[in-house]
């Protein structure tokens, strides 16, 4: 008997090893996704390091445009700025995306072995997690180069230090405590740096401020951190918002107010603001975020080749999505409502019930907010899944539970494994092909090729020098498109046509406002250009440029 249960562990640590080794390889793999445009945007959009002010992609917003960030928010700007003048090429784009990808997985591995109670169940939980991460286009969403990442890794690394503390019940000494509450403190600060989204982690790292630290010592120090999280997060807060807002474009300020979050900061009364939580409550859902991560037959913005998959197997692809998590939350609640029960009785809440409660809110919260954007999964997904892990960590059900773990982990293993084989099936060879021709990918008129960027920058600095471009330093507010920002990046305050050429419908005429902001010229792809410009265009290859006496 003793020997087939070892023979059994040892099956299931074999199937470990295979869904990490090939979630890893799906990563690495993901070297060859083209670039989503937000993937660059993003980098255009937080400039205070280069400019002295952040900016969204044109000025048409209004004054609030452009915007002075927090002094404490400027690390942050430094380091990208380092790293993007360092590397300073769309290929470094993915490779950063999937190093991050990479840390933040062996960060979850980390987090799994001390949730876990013994061997046999972090194998499980931890099967259970990659798993889950490997579903859909998961591994994919997971190296897009933006916000989410950096906000993503700081959580993470929150959560790790409230369960690296030795001794649940064990009092802390005040350096320590300074220590631990300090970085917390640091780590939310960090996040609430690149996004919004960082500032709706704030009650995450406020749970990780409580418990990171215990003890009479440990007062003083939680409670100033707590103190400068709460205030951060307000500053950030308004910050974030009034970026946002477009008072100048109404087009834009419509579309950012659908969300029911937007739309009760930017509310003006009470009589306004009741009828707004109404709707975000109404758009509360469990798979809204899960189901994202299905492939679809036509793709948002066509961040992957379209038509790939038809619409009847992308449909049973979300039900078996839907399902799998389904099952995993039903025994996520028990076991939480088991826990709670425990904790009443012994007068002690378990750490790990605490945070799976607080990543759980945080992602049922964020869908009331109502974004939809298929990226939003990257901000979610691990959330839910790291939750549910946690959750599942607090049982207290015996040899029965942690013999129904096992199997659960195994199933959902190869369900991760399948999906990722099925994933390359569907997208192996379109996203292969993508990579043999520089430039904007045919059919995904918002994506770039990582590969083949010399010969687009040599192109594009030469065509540049035709319209008297020749130091982009000395220039300022060219329009630029995600192929020729970064030559041209060390300009002052870069406008992206993703904001002002079509198939964005901008309220105001391009070439109008072009003027009123004293541009030094347009850089582009010539096929991303209207007819009318592309016209009048300067021609190097594939790259135009008009100066200001084109317009």
């Amino acid at each position: 008997m003793e020997g087939e249960v070892r023979a059994g562990l040892k099956g299931f640590q074999w199937l470990q090893r295979m869904v990490i080794g090939l979630f890893v390889v799906a990563l690495l793999a993901a070297i060859v996704l083209p670039i989503y445009t937000d993937e660059i945007g993003w980098r255009l959009q937080e400039r205070a390091a280069y400019d002295g002010v952040d900016k969204l992609f044109t000025e048409l917003c209004g004054p609030n445009t452009l915007a002075s960030p927090p002094f404490w928010m400027m690390p942050a700007r430094y380091y990208s700025a380092v790293f993007n003048s360092l590397f300073d090429s769309p290929i470094y784009v993915r490779l950063s995306g999937i190093l991050y990808a990479l840390v933040w997985t062996a960060m979850v591995l980390a987090l799994v072995r001390r949730a876990g109670r013994d061997g046999p169940e972090r194998i499980a939980l931890t099967t259970i997690a990659i798993g889950f991460l490997s579903i859909g286009t998961m591994p994919l969403l997971l190296v897009m180069s933006r916000p989410e990442q950096p906000i993503m890794l700081a959580w993470t690394a929150a959560l790790l230090l409230v369960l690296g503390r030795t001794g649940s019940g064990a009092e802390t000494t005040t350096a320590s405590a300074w220590r631990r509450s300090l970085a917390i403190l640091v780590l939310s600060l960090l996040a609430m740096s690149y996004h919004v989204k960082g500032v709706a982690t704030a009650p995450l790292f406020l749970v990780c401020l409580l418990l990171v630290a215990k003890g009479r010592q440990a007062v003083v120090p939680r409670l100033v951190s707590g103190v400068m999280l709460v205030a951060g997060a307000i500053w950030s807060g308004h910050y974030w918002v009034d970026r946002f807002l477009c008072p100048d474009d109404a087009a834009a300020r419509e579309a950012f107010e659908k969300s029911a979050g937007a739309a009760i900061v930017a509310a003006d009364s009470s009589a306004q603001i009741l009828p707004l939580l109404t709707k975000a409550l109404g758009n509360l859902s469990l798979f809204l975020y899960p189901g994202t991560v299905a492939p679809r037959a036509s793709p948002m913005a066509d961040w992957l080749p379209a038509e790939q998959i038809t619409r009847a197997d992308s449909f049973t692809f979300f039900l078996v999505v839907v399902a799998l998590w389904s099952i995993a939350m039903i025994v996520t609640v028990w076991c939480l409502l088991r826990a709670m029960r425990r904790a009443w009785r012994e007068r002690r809440l378990d750490d790990r019930f605490l945070l799976a409660g607080a990543l759980l809110a945080m992602f049922l919260g964020w869908s009331a907010i109502g974004f939809t954007g298929v990226y939003e999964a990257t901000f979610t997904v691990p959330m839910l899944t790291l939750g549910v892990v946690l959750a599942l960590s607090t049982h207290d059900g015996g040899p029965n539970f942690a013999r129904g773990l096992t199997w659960a982990a195994a199933g959902i293993g190869l369900a991760g494994l399948v999906s990722m084989a099925l994933l390359t099936a569907i997208y192996g060879a379109p996203l292969t092909a993508s990579t043999r021709t520089p430039g904007y990918v045919p059919g995904q008129h918002f994506s770039i090729t990582p590969f083949g960027f010399d010969a687009i920058r040599r192109d594009t600095l030469a065509v540049a020098r035709q319209c008297g471009i020749v130091d982009p330093v000395a220039k300022q507010r060219l329009l630029l498109d995600d192929l020729t920002y970064f030559p041209l990046m060390h300009s002052r305050l870069p406008e992206h046509r993703g904001a002002l050429l079509p198939p964005y419908v901008a309220a105001h005429d391009p070439v109008e406002y072009l003027r009123s902001i004293r541009s030094d010229g347009i850089v582009s792809w010539c096929a991303a250009l209207p007819p009318a410009m592309q016209a009048r265009a300067k021609r190097q290859g594939k790259m135009c440029c008009l100066a200001p006496s084109d317009f």
